[in-house]
């Protein structure tokens, strides 16, 4: 009878009258996959073995005295009218691939999809194991890295082994019944980049990553997608930043004294001109900074606070002579400048 083999199998056309048939059903009684074994002549099948690992082992007699020995067999020709034989065919029409890779990370878990090729292979009871191999690509020592129960395609949720990172590791996934082992796949496991924050004035800076996103209190800062970043507030600054598909979040950096009028140190306090005739102008006084005008004999000409970058204070009611500009921060720093007025 034709029409019981399938498509692209062994031999799928019967050949004369009589050819032994070797079929795989599942539990269900479906046909996954058939073929006929024989030639135009009488070939009769006898007994069947299979392996969980998708092994066929088939014995019978046949007539034929072609196109059943494969070269190198133990015996390749026919003796007399008829004679046994034993053939072993594997099921090639099932096979595992993979798909939904992605930049992997130190530690990361993901679900790694895999395909089955022929819908039903799988018997009741298969694991499919996901398994990565060591820093060299070998699978001699497999780490296992997921397992999921099932007999359809799918994806198996894994989780890396902690701390590991390098360009020369595989994954695969490895079915039990019958036995089936996908195709490797290449990855690259990144470390996750470390950003650290710096200020340098109002200027909050990090290493070189990918890509920047800058938070101040939680909020994301819009725009703020560089390496720079200019601080106009106070307040707890972070940064996420990305590299080679992996993310991460800086500790977070408190600034404060931010604005237009921080100072360092009492140091940084200006006062120009000197020699001065009507006015001087003092710069980067932190704010709060107080002021104490003396003469020489000690007698105070002046107190104020400062609180602007610039600020100018006037000598035009001041006698010419020496003057001794006194300032101090709230911080404790002091500093001493004697202005000459003309």
């Amino acid at each position: 009878m034709d029409g019981i083999a399938t498509p692209a199998s062994y031999l799928d056309t019967l050949k004369g009258n009589f050819n032994a048939v070797i079929a795989n059903f599942d539990t269900s009684g479906k046909r996954l996959w058939a073929t006929y074994f024989g030639d135009s002549v009488y070939n009769y099948g006898g007994g069947i073995y299979a392996t969980n690992s998708g092994n066929v082992y088939a014995v019978g007699i046949t007539q034929a005295s072609k196109n059943i020995a494969t070269d190198s067999a133990y015996k390749t020709t026919l003796s007399g009218n008829s004679d046994a034989f034993i053939v072993h065919i594997y099921d090639s029409t099932s096979a595992i691939h993979l798909y939904n890779t992605h930049p992997y990370c130190m530690n990361d878990t993901f679900s790694l999809g895999y395909r089955i090729t022929a819908l039903g292979s799988q018997r009741n009871g298969n694991i499919f194991r996901a398994e990565l191999s060591n820093s060299i690509g070998d699978f001699t020592t497999p780490t296992p890295i997921g397992i999921k129960a099932s007999r359809l395609s799918g994806m198996v949720f894994c989780t890396l082994p902690t701390g590991i990172t390098g360009t020369g590791y595989k994954i695969r996934v490895y079915a039990t019944l019958p036995r089936l082992m996908s195709d490797t796949i290449a990855i690259t496991i990144n470390p996750y980049p470390q950003p650290v924050i710096t200020k340098t004035g109002n200027t909050l800076s990090t290493g070189t990553f990918d890509s920047y996103q800058w938070y101040l209190n939680g909020v994301a800062i819009a725009g703020a997608t560089g390496k720079n970043f200019q601080a106009t507030a106070n307040g707890s600054y972070t940064v996420k930043v990305s590299s080679g598909g992996c993310v991460n979040t800086s500790v977070a950096f408190n600034a404060t004294n931010v604005g237009i009028y921080q100072i360092v140190t009492v140091e940084d306090i200006q006062v120009y001109p000197n020699p001065a005739k009507n006015q001087v102008i003092i710069e980067d006084a932190p704010a709060g900074t107080s002021l104490k005008i003396t003469n020489v004999v000690g007698q105070i000409m002046g107190s104020y606070i400062l609180n602007q970058k610039l600020e100018m204070i006037p000598l035009n009611t001041y006698p010419n002579g020496i003057y001794q500009f006194s300032f101090e921060v709230k911080e404790g720093g002091k500093k001493t400048v004697k202005i000459v007025k003309e």
